[in-house]
């Protein structure tokens, strides 16, 4: 590795297993992208979208069935890249899963009001107060618009109280 790239990974853990993430994923489309084209040259009737659109709904076990190899002489080179594109995709998906989990412990970890209202709407889930996530918001994020030398525009005042409902319906 490159002594500039050691640094920031050394100074950013946490960045480097997001960007691992994002590189998993790069890796997944390119996978996907590349079986898209072979089905292009194997199906006489199919674009690029058709095999891209295939290999998606077929690695992520979607499997609609509207759209399916014709030539039987590719069956055993589909076969193979299914296997593969399958244990890749589940990976990629098991890696994306806990950088989420490691963010969210990250998050959970913080403190101060800000913290404090985000773990309440992770831990209560339904029909929670949202205006009070608004407010902490705007105590830590508040916004001021240059509007001349010496005059600053204020935030307005207390806003109207929210209420979120998740239907399971």
């Amino acid at each position: 590795m490159p002594k500039c790239c050691s640094r920031v990974s050394e100074a950013n853990p946490a960045g480097q297993r997001s960007l691992y993430a994002f590189g998993a994923v790069g890796f997944l489309f390119l996978y996907l992208s590349a079986g898209a084209g072979l089905f292009k040259m194997w199906e006489d009737d199919w674009t690029f979208y058709d095999g891209f659109y295939f290999c998606f709904i077929t690695m992520t076990t979607i499997g609609f069935g509207d759209i399916v190899p014709k030539r039987p002489k590719y069956m055993l080179i589909c076969t193979v890249y299914i296997l593969i594109g399958l244990a890749l995709t589940s990976t990629i998906i098991e890696l994306v899963r806990r950088q989420y989990a490691r963010s969210w412990q990250q998050l959970r970890a913080l403190s101060g009001p800000l913290a404090d209202t985000l773990r309440r709407l992770g831990d209560a889930g339904r029909g929670v107060d949202v205006s009070a996530l608004h407010s902490d918001l705007r105590k830590v994020l508040t916004v001021k618009s240059y509007t001349g030398p010496d005059t600053m525009v204020k935030p307005k005042t207390s806003p109207p109280k929210v209420f979120c409902h998740i239907s399971t319906k």
